[in-house]
């Protein structure tokens, strides 16, 4: 019996990694390669065709291509809007993909294309809404709301990283894994790693940078119990390179969010239905292959 497969591009601002990726969600074959900044990020496009060819050729013929960026991108257009390269503003990205390729091609942010893994195949699956909160080089959210990626009116559903919050910071300033790495540096003077600064707290709790986690708790959980109440989804899933790595950091930000919530936590006896990411940084890749499939067959 032939299988559908897909391809997945995930555009990370570290890494550019892709797969080729089955109907349920199983990765072939996979490549990546570490983001080139050099020149202001200008060869990016052209490190990922050459992941893309890697991957199609001598494999039958797949279905479409699906693309994860860290831009923000109209993804009714398949055009990207803005993002910090700034030769790719108002590229038509999907149909310059889908006229090389000879294949449709589908292009999301890629925390949405996350969040669709998690929802069909990870930690969300099962659920009717789902919510995802990447906690990672930056902070983004994105919401599975009957089934389909709620892109909102103008391509903004989920776009938080940027928003202040009562303290003084946007959410990236205050509980990003570049957040957090600049008030290490502001410590020790030197560069620390998000790693770094978790495995020193996990050692000694009284470790100077406990209070960098410490805020970085408060803040996000402000920001669960926000999404929550917001959208009230059956579950909120935390990914990224932090929230899946660092497990008590999400049931910390979880009880967090649920001090916060206060007087409604009578709807949750049990708790807030808050997970870690089940797929880790495969997500990215599984998510954007099934793209074509979710967001055209469904239109």
């Amino acid at each position: 019996m032939k299988m559908d497969t897909y391809i997945g591009l995930d555009m990370g601002k570290t890494k550019l990694a892709a797969g080729l990726v089955t109907e349920e969600g199983k990765i072939l074959r996979r490549n990546s390669v570490l983001t080139d900044w050099s020149d202001g990020g200008i060869n990016i496009l052209d490190q990922s065709r050459n992941l893309l060819r890697s991957l199609i050729e001598g494999a039958e013929k797949p279905k479409g291509i699906g693309i994860g960026c860290f831009a923000l991108v109209d993804q009714r257009r398949g055009v990207i809007i803005k993002s910090s390269v700034k030769s790719w503003i108002n590229t038509p990205l999907s149909k310059i993909f889908s006229e090389e390729f000879g294949m449709p091609t589908v292009i999301n942010t890629d925390v949405e294309a996350a969040c669709l893994a998690e929802y069909l195949f990870g930690a969300a699956k099962g659920s009717r809404t789902a919510s995802y909160m990447t906690i990672s080089s930056g902070i983004a959210e994105a919401t599975i709301f009957n089934g389909r990626i709620w892109h909102g009116s103008r391509s903004l559903a989920g776009h938080i990283g940027h928003l202040e919050m009562n303290c003084p910071g946007t959410m990236d300033d205050l509980f990003s894994g570049w957040g957090m790495d600049e008030k290490a540096k502001n410590i020790s003077g030197n560069k620390i790693s998000t790693k770094e600064i978790f495995d020193a707290v996990n050692t000694d709790p009284n470790h100077p940078y406990s209070k960098i986690i410490k805020d970085a708790v408060r803040t996000a959980g402000a920001a669960v119990a926000w999404i929550n109440n917001l959208i009230n989804p059956d579950v909120i899933v935390i990914g990224g390179s932090i929230g899946h790595n660092q497990k008590g950091f999400v049931n910390a930000i979880k009880s967090e969010a649920e001090r916060i919530m206060g007087v409604y936590m009578v709807q949750y006896p049990g708790g807030l239905n808050v997970l870690p990411s089940a797929l880790g940084s495969d997500n990215g890749i599984i998510g954007a292959a099934l793209l074509p499939k979710n967001e055209v067959a469904n239109d």
